[in-house]
Formats: structure tokens, C-alpha cells, sequence
């Protein structure tokens, strides 16, 4: 309580008028301002402590508490509209991003579509077009923008989100009391958090809370699953935590009386004359001096801060450390340049980082920190992260994108169009917030996020030269935040989660917030010399501006609640569904029941694809078993269901179809597509699955699901069309690009399969075994082994050792060694490991002499490569050189004494040595 006490007994700010000012404190003191307060620190506090917020379950909450404020906001705008009419220029950015994202949802006619964004056209028109339509003809007549529009407006309901909360805080968080009570409780809340990630890295069994598996991986910090999420958060936790120590160390000390801090000329130090040692001794009882007069406020933000700091570093984020200490150099350096820093505030602005320190060094987690910190100057750790190559082609992935973007929320889809570089991972962002603006919103996107960055900044300016104490400590919450998040941003997506995005929100609400009532006090003084120009920090001072803007917060808050709804009961649905094992035979009674449950979820949210693609399976599994039903009724001699299960599966039938269709056995073929269980259940799969494509066609499974399944129905019908869009759209997906190159072969379309199970193989190599196991009794692998391997020497050669050393195997095995030796042929100059590979197919060929030749040039290129060296003593072995080989397996020795291999090849050599000096 001395907190408030001290905050209601400070002293009024002479520049935004006392009167004014005292009288908005009292606004916000009563029954509408503490409740409004306490909804608006269960937004920022709660999502946190909810894996960040990520679940539709949790987000609903958010919507309700979001709506339970605006609510109360729109009743305060009508009844005490004058202390909250003067609203910030930045709540126009908010406006104008949810104005271009709703325009990313909206069907446009295919002129208007191929003007504003031709490649989104193109995607569409590519992927959408109907097998059975003409060229150039689509399946509707217009298309959004957005390459997925449930997802696009998934993100917009979240932007709403964050658009009030940071309404919510230029309200409610600009004034002193409720501004203090969201700050404190922030900054409690950051602290909470590192303690309790601090205790799961000490205790940590592999599941978050020590009771939620992992399923999908993740480097877990606190509550979060990704711990660079975390750091990000415990960043903005920290703004709070300095700011509330500041405003204590300002309040206590000199306060903010004068506008600039007179440096002392050299006449006037009384310093000046005396010793190096006596300035030094007066020098440090300055930097001490604040310390012996630390209040409560003071003391309980630097314990916060230096938690906070500990929590930071401990989460091992390398961008969270970057993050910290750019943030802090930035807000030094606005701190100078305001002329607002003091000499003597350096001992405790340092303790938080003394005591972060010393909380790391007790966890025992130094050691750990310091070598994470370490990867940062590790080039090979900074290739290694995958995150370079990631936003190269990103990068050039907005050049196609940059007019309009590919819709908000569709950055993992679309990316995929554009991935050249193999990878077997699917990324959901771009780890870096602008590079994915760009993507998903194009120009207008990444120039409204750069106006509001410019627009925050401007506002933390104004309140960093006021000479309210409040306001100052306020200011330099708003600006380390926000360089934190820019800065982080830089290698992260954390402000893509609920919690951090509605935290920094509010803290920009409630600077901006601040800074706009502060001018709009100055221009109400009657003096022309002390109106201000406001234009970049307040809105006009429209008396139902407030009321208007809480008016379409709640709306927007009550449709994004909806559509949060819809989508947890179609999670909901999914993980029901999800228990039917589709693998073995269901009851048609548990097969209804989900697929009743699913078609009453399906229409009108982001999983909207997810439930209409698991409606189709769960189709086709009803006709699996109405299909093993009637089989089993026509035959004879009664069997177990398994062998009628294993002959429906779908790959199966397709490939007996196909095989029909080829030798035109008609008679078969319309007895299969006329059969009951094929016309109840298949036509209402397909129709599922063109239900999800025309909602995003940026989905393989569906494609490929479409191909197979087509086919069964529908005579004549050509499924290449959507097996290229499988290639298309999955180029990051090996398994799915292995089931296509499948259906490509049983369609009798081998060069196509060839370079489809090519591209799988470049991603996934263990792929190999399963294509070998489909394509060896179903093609010549010694003719199209160019066409089917990937271009990479040392896979074939590891390939050719491994799988094909049987005799019936040698033809097999001369084409990999062929096409090996082709490839480092077209390479050009042989280096260290062109000369190893030739060396090794020379070997594997029993040509000795080239393979000596070959890998002696290897290693006098490389000599530190002992598993070269190796090879090469094997070689010279087998040449009858025995005494050269025996040399290079002692220098291999060298290398790795213990490695057994090279042991026990050189007792091999001596062994042979001294019998062939025995026989000599």
C-alpha cells in the first residue's frame, strides 16, 4: 500500500495541468476504474501461465475478458467521456490493419484478383482449377486474396484482440493507479514466471508442467513451450520491473524538476583540483548514495528485474540475451539524449544485474549460459540453426508476394510454394517477424507495422522529456519493451502468440494512451505559446470518438469469440475422432457418430481443411468396411475380416483399378463403382475434399486424398493434374511425396514417379527402403536409377555398399556407381572429397591402382581426414603396399587412438607384414 500512497501524494505534473490530471486519478480510483484494472491484468497476466495462450479454449477466455472491458470502457465513454476523448494517433494503425486484412478475405472478381495480386491469382487458378473444367477455368468465380481465408480470419479476430487491449490500456493504463497496478503486476508476473523456469530446467522430466508430454518437441522454458516465446515475454516483463524501479528511484532522489541535468564546468566541480583518488572515493559514494535511500517501490522492482534478468538468460534464447542487451543500450541512449539521466542512478540500475548473476550462478546454470551466449560467434552453430537459409527464401518468396502478401496467417502454406533448399521440416514462421509481414501482408502490411513502430516510439519520446515521475518511468517501460520486441523480432515469432501479444499491446496502449491525454492538456490552455501540434500522437478530440472506438472493439470481439468457439468445438471434435483407430476395421455406429459430430463443426473456422479432409477419411473407412461387409457375405468359406481389410485399402484398390482401366476390363470396373458401399460413402469423401481445396488449396493431403480417391469413382478420370499439385504443394514433405510417386507408378507413369520419389529421397533418404520395396517389382531400377536417386555422391555410394551386394544386385549397382561418378564428373575441378568419392567407386569396383591414385590426393588436400586416411590405407593394402598402409593407419591412430576400427586394421597390416616377411 505505500505504492499507492506514494503514487496519490506525488507531486502534479505543471506541464499537463494538476486539476486535469488529479481529477482523471479519480476517475479510475473508484468501482469502474479497479474493475477495469483487474480485467485488464488478467489479459496480460493469465495467458502466460497458458502455454502462452496458443489453445482455442484458453483464447476464448481471452475474448470474453477483452469484451468484459470494453464493455465496461463503453459505459465509462458515456458517462465520463471527457477524460478519455483524446485518444492516440496509433489506434489509426490498428484500424487500418484490420481494414487491409478483412480486404485479404473478400472474394474479387478475377480482373480486379489478377491486378491487385497476380501471383495469389496465379496460386489459385494453378491449385483450384477443376480436372474436369477447361484451361484456365477455375472452380468459382471469384477468390480471395488470401491463399486461406479461414486462417486469414482467424488473425484477424486476433488482431481485434490486440486492438483493444491496446484501447484498453490508452483508457484504463493511462492514468497513475491503474497504470501502476498493470505494471506491478507484470512485472510480479515476469518474476513468477523465470522462478518457475529456473525450478523445471533443475526438475525437468520431458513434459511441460510435469504432466503435458511434448508430443511435438519443443526446447521448453516456464509455461512456454518454445523458450525463445518465454524470453520474449520475460523482456517485456522487464520493462515493467524497470519501470517500477525507476519511478521509485526517481521519486526518492531529485525527481524530474528540471527539464535538462546541467553538466558541471570545470570551474564550478569543487573536484576539479583535487587528487585522482580523492574524486574516485567521491565518484563512488555518488553511485552509492541512492542505495541508502531504496524505498519499497525501489527494492521490490530491482528484486523483479533481477529475477526477471536470471529468467532471461536462463531460457538460453540467444535472441532473448540479444533482445536484452539491445534493449538496454537503446534506452540508455534515449535516456541520454532526453537529458533524464543521472550519474548516481548507475549502482541501482546495475543490481538487477548483479542479482541475475548471482540467482544463475546458485541454479548452477552458469556454465550452461555462458556457452549458449558462446554460439553466437559460432559461424557453424549460426549455419547449423537453419534460420539463414530460411530467410533467404523467404526473402525472395515476397518478391511474388509483395503487392497484397498471401493473406494473413498463411505464411506456413504458402512458404512451401516457395522453398527451394531440401528440408524434411514444415515451418510454421518465418522466425522473424518482418520477413513474414511481408510475406502474409505484403507492402501495406510491413509499412503500417513500420508507422506504428514509428508512432509508439514517438509517444515514449514525449513522455521521457515530461517532468512527471510517472510518466518518465512509464516512458521507459514503452521503450524498452518496444526495442525489445523489435529487436527480438528480428529472430522470433513470439508476438504471433496471444500472451505476448496482448502484454505489448497494452504497454503501447498505455504509452501511447499517456502521451495523447498529456497534449491533449496542453492544447486546452487558453496561451497560444503552449499549444502543441498532435497530430502524430492524438486523435481529434471527438467527444464520441471513445464510445465508437469501444463500439467496434466489442464487436469485433464478439464475432472473433464466435469463431474461437467454432473452432475449439472443431478441435474438440478432431481429438474425438481422433481415438477411432482408421487403421483396423471401426462400427459403423462409432463412424456415424463422428461423422455426424464433425459434419456439424465443419463450416466457419481456421480447421475448417483439418475436419473436412477427416471427413473424408472417415468416409472412405465406411466404405472400407461396407465394403469387407460384402465380401464377406458373397464368400464361400468364412475368413477373418483382416485379408478383406488389407484388400480394401485404398492404394489397393487404386492400383487394381488402374490395372483394369489398362486392360480394359470393363465389366469389373462397373461392378466395383456401382456397388452400394461405393456410391454411399465415396461421393460424400470427394465432396469433402473439394470442399477443403476451395477453402485453401494449399493443403497435399488433400490433393493427393483427391487423386486416389477420383479415380475409384469416376471413369476415365486423369488425377496427374492433382498429383502436380501434390509435387507443388509438398515439396517439404517426404512421406507425402513418396504415397504420390506411388500412385504415379501404378498409373503407369514412371518417369513422373521416378522424379517424384527423386524429390523425396532428397529430403528423407531412409525413404529409400519403402520405394525400393514398391518400385523393384514394378520397373527396371538399373535404367532409372538417373532418373530416381538424388544428386549426391555419398549418398549413392553409402546406398551401393549397403543394399546391393548381392550378385543378382550387381546391375543395379554398376548404374548408382555410373551415375556417382557422372555427377562428380559434372562438378568440375576435383577437390579433397571429389578425389575421396572417385576413390571409394574405384574401390568398389576393384580398380586399385585409381583408387590409390584418388584418395592419395584426397588426403594430401585434407590430411586431418582420417576416415580418408583409412580408406586409403585399406586401398594400399589390397595393392599389396602394405608398409605405406601401415603408415597411415598408425597416423590414424594418432587422430583417435580409441577408435577400434583403426586398431584393429593396423594389428591386421603388422599381422600380414610379419607373415609376408616370414615367407620371404
Amino acid at each position: 500500500m505505500v505504492f499507492w500512497a506514494q503514487g496519490r501524494q506525488s507531486e502534479p505534473d505543471r506541464a499537463t495541468g494538476g486539476a486535469e490530471d488529479s481529477r482523471t486519478t479519480a476517475d479510475f480510483s473508484g468501482l469502474w476504474g479497479g474493475g477495469l484494472s483487474v480485467l485488464t491484468v488478467l489479459l496480460v497476466v493469465l495467458p502466460a501461465w497458458l502455454i502462452g495462450g496458443v489453445g482455442p479454449n484458453a483464447q476464448r477466455g481471452f475474448f470474453w475478458i477483452a469484451m468484459l472491458a470494453m464493455f465496461g470502457c463503453w459505459c465509462f465513454s458515456l458517462t465520463r467521456s471527457v477524460s478519455i476523448r483524446q485518444l492516440p494517433v496509433t489506434l489509426g494503425i490498428f484500424v487500418l490493419a484490420i481494414v487491409l486484412v478483412f480486404l485479404q478475405t473478400v472474394p474479387l472478381n478475377a480482373g480486379l484478383h489478377r491486378t491487385i495480386s497476380p501471383s495469389t491469382f496465379g496460386w489459385w487458378e494453378q491449385l483450384s482449377t477443376s480436372s474436369a473444367a477447361g484451361a484456365g477455368q477455375i472452380d468459382s468465380t471469384s477468390y480471395s486474396i488470401s491463399l486461406y481465408p479461414e486462417s486469414t480470419r482467424r488473425e484477424l479476430y486476433m488482431l481485434a484482440l490486440a486492438a483493444a487491449a491496446f484501447l484498453l490500456g490508452a483508457i484504463v493504463g493511462a492514468d497513475r493507479i491503474p497504470m501502476a497496478i498493470i505494471g506491478v503486476a507484470a512485472a510480479i508476473n515476469g518474476a513468477a514466471l523465470a522462478f518457475f523456469g529456473l525450478v523445471q530446467q533443475l526438475t525437468y522430466d520431458g513434459r511441460l508442467f510435469w504432466s503435458i508430454p511434448l508430443s511435438q518437441g519443443g526446447a521448453p522454458f516456464a509455461s512456454y513451450v518454445n523458450r525463445n516465446n518465454a524470453a520474449g515475454m520475460l523482456n517485456m516483463c522487464l520493462a515493467c520491473a524497470i519501470a517500477w524501479m525507476v519511478w521509485g528511484l526517481v521519486h526518492e532522489t531529485h525527481g524530474l524538476s528540471h527539464h535538462r541535468i546541467p553538466r558541471r564546468s570545470p570551474a564550478s566541480d569543487p573536484l576539479a583540483s583535487s587528487s585522482w583518488l580523492a574524486v574516485a572515493r567521491q565518484r563512488l559514494l555518488d553511485l552509492l548514495a541512492p542505495l541508502g535511500n531504496l524505498n519499497f517501490s525501489t527494492t521490490a522492482g530491482l528484486i523483479a528485474a533481477g529475477c526477471i534478468t536470471a529468467g532471461v538468460f536462463s531460457s538460453l534464447s540467444r535472441g532473448g540475451m540479444v533482445a536484452l542487451i539491445g534493449a538496454s543500450a537503446v534506452t540508455l541512449v534515449a535516456v541520454a539524449l532526453a537529458g533524464r539521466w543521472r550519474h548516481s542512478w548507475l549502482g541501482p540500475v546495475l543490481l538487477p544485474v548483479a542479482l541475475g548473476a548471482l540467482l544463475i550462478d546458485h541454479a548452477g546454470r552458469s556454465d550452461t549460459v555462458i556457452d549458449r551466449a558462446a554460439t553466437l560467434l559460432d559461424k557453424q552453430a549460426r549455419d547449423a540453426d537453419g534460420r539463414w537459409w530460411l530467410w533467404s527464401e523467404a526473402w525472395d518468396a515476397t518478391s511474388h508476394l509483395m503487392p497484397a502478401g498471401s493473406g494473413l496467417g498463411t505464411f506456413r502454406y504458402a512458404f512451401r510454394l516457395y522453398q527451394q533448399q531440401p528440408s524434411a521440416s514444415w515451418f510454421y514462421h518465418a522466425e522473424n517477424i518482418y520477413v513474414q509481414t511481408l510475406v502474409e501482408a505484403g507492402a501495406p502490411g510491413i509499412a503500417l507495422l513500420v508507422a506504428g513502430l514509428v508512432l509508439v516510439a514517438t509517444a515514449c519520446w514525449r513522455l521521457l522529456t515530461t517532468q512527471d515521475p510517472w510518466s518518465y518511468a512509464l516512458g521507459i517501460a514503452g521503450v524498452f519493451a518496444l526495442a525489445s520486441q523489435a529487436i527480438h523480432g528480428l529472430f522470433d515469432f513470439g508476438l504471433y502468440l496471444p500472451a505476448n501479444m496482448l502484454l505489448l499491446a497494452t504497454i503501447c496502449g498505455a504509452v501511447c494512451g499517456r502521451a495523447a491525454k498529456m497534449e491533449g492538456h496542453l492544447n486546452s490552455f487558453d496561451s497560444p505559446s503552449m499549444r502543441r501540434p498532435t497530430w502524430w500522437i492524438g486523435l481529434p478530440r471527438l467527444r464520441p470518438l471513445a464510445a465508437s472506438a469501444c463500439t467496434a472493439a466489442l464487436f469485433l470481439l464478439m464475432l472473433g469469440s464466435a469463431h474461437v468457439h467454432r473452432e475449439a468445438a472443431a478441435q474438440a471434435a478432431l481429438d474425438a475422432s481422433a481415438e477411432l483407430d482408421l487403421q483396423q476395421p471401426q462400427p459403423l455406429q462409432r463412424l456415424d457418430q463422428a461423422i455426424a459430430e464433425l459434419t456439424r463443426v465443419a463450416r466457419g473456422h481456421s480447421r475448417e481443411v483439418d475436419v473436412r479432409r477427416r471427413l473424408a477419411q472417415l468416409w472412405t473407412t465406411r466404405m472400407r468396411v461396407a465394403l469387407v461387409d460384402s465380401m464377406k457375405q458373397e464368400s464361400e468359406t468364412p475368413v477373418s475380416d483382416q485379408p478383406y481389410w488389407a484388400a480394401t485399402e485404398p492404394n489397393r484398390l487404386y492400383g487394381r483399378i488402374q490395372q483394369w482401366t489398362a486392360r480394359q476390363m470393363d465389366s469389373p470396373l462397373a461392378t466395383f463403382r456401382s456397388s452400394a458401399a461405393v456410391l454411399e460413402n465415396l461421393p460424400q469423401a470427394i465432396m469433402h475434399l473439394r470442399s477443403a481445396r476451395s477453402q485453401s488449396p494449399l493443403v497435399p493431403e488433400v490433393h493427393l486424398m483427391l487423386a486416389e480417391l477420383t479415380v475409384l469413382l469416376l471413369k476415365d478420370f486423369d488425377n496427374s493434374q492433382d498429383l502436380q499439385r501434390v509435387r507443388i504443394t509438398a515439396r517439404s514433405q517426404p512421406g507425402t511425396l513418396t504415397r504420390c510417386g506411388w500412385l504415379e507408378l501404378q498409373a503407369g507413369r514412371i518417369d513422373r514417379a521416378c522424379a517424384t520419389w527423386k524429390q523425396s529421397l532428397t529430403l528423407a533418404p531412409e525413404q529409400f527402403d519403402e520405394i525400393l520395396q514398391v518400385a523393384r517389382g514394378s520397373m527396371d531400377l538399373a535404367y532409372w536409377i538417373d532418373s530416381l536417386v538424388p544428386d549426391s555422391a555419398s549418398w549413392i555410394l553409402d546406398v551401393a555398399v549397403r543394399r546391393f551386394n548381392e550378385p543378382v544386385d550387381q546391375p543395379i549397382r554398376r548404374s548408382l556407381l555410373n551415375h556417382a561418378e557422372r555427377l562428380l564428373h559434372a562438378i568440375g575441378p576435383y577437390d579433397g572429397p571429389s578425389n575421396y568419392y572417385l576413390g571409394r567407386i574405384a574401390m568398389l569396383r576393384k580398380d586399385g591402382n585409381r583408387a590409390v591414385t584418388h584418395l592419395t590426393r584426397a588426403v594430401m588436400l585434407q590430411p586431418e581426414e582420417t576416415a580418408w586416411r583409412y580408406q586409403l590405407s585399406i586401398a594400399l593394402h589390397h595393392a599389396g603396399r602394405t608398409r605405406e598402409a601401415q603408415q597411415h593407419a598408425r597416423v590414424c591412430l594418432e587422430f583417435e587412438p580409441e577408435n577400434p576400427r583403426y586398431q584393429a586394421l593396423l594389428r591386421e597390416l603388422i599381422r600380414d607384414r610379419t607373415a609376408s616377411k616370414r615367407r620371404t
